[in-house]
């Protein structure tokens, strides 16, 4: 038995008023007022958590960022670079002394060091 029935649903609101637009008219205009409200007191806030802020507005401090062995990696070239210049400046002083014989240090020699003698 196959039956051949079709169901259909239909809600109407009838309050005795003629259309919906001041309705919306009321519930947008309470709605701009009430998030309007909370955005002013928010606003702040949320503002400063997002950019790292103070209370004056001022950006805080950032904790250096030192990546593992840079700092080492970096202290180490500066203090070969100042050996290299110091070695160099003997074998200059040496030179203007008089004293041509050559330094029974050797000399390590960089194309940047040997670019300014």
């Amino acid at each position: 038995m196959a039956s051949n029935h079709q169901f259909s649903v239909c809600a109407e609101y009838r309050d005795g008023s003629k259309g919906g637009g001041n309705d919306f008219a009321a519930g947008f205009l309470l709605g701009g007022a009430l998030f309007g409200t909370l955005g002013y007191i928010f606003a702040p806030q949320i503002r400063r958590s997002l950019l790292n802020e103070d209370e004056y507005g001022f950006r805080k401090a950032k904790r250096p960022i030192y990546y593992d062995g840079g700092l080492e990696k970096t202290r180490q070239t500066l203090n070969a670079k100042i050996r290299q210049l110091n070695s160099a400046i003997d074998n200059v002083s040496s030179r203007l002394r008089g004293g041509n014989n050559s330094p029974s240090v050797p000399v390590e020699t960089d194309p940047e060091v040997e670019a300014t003698m």
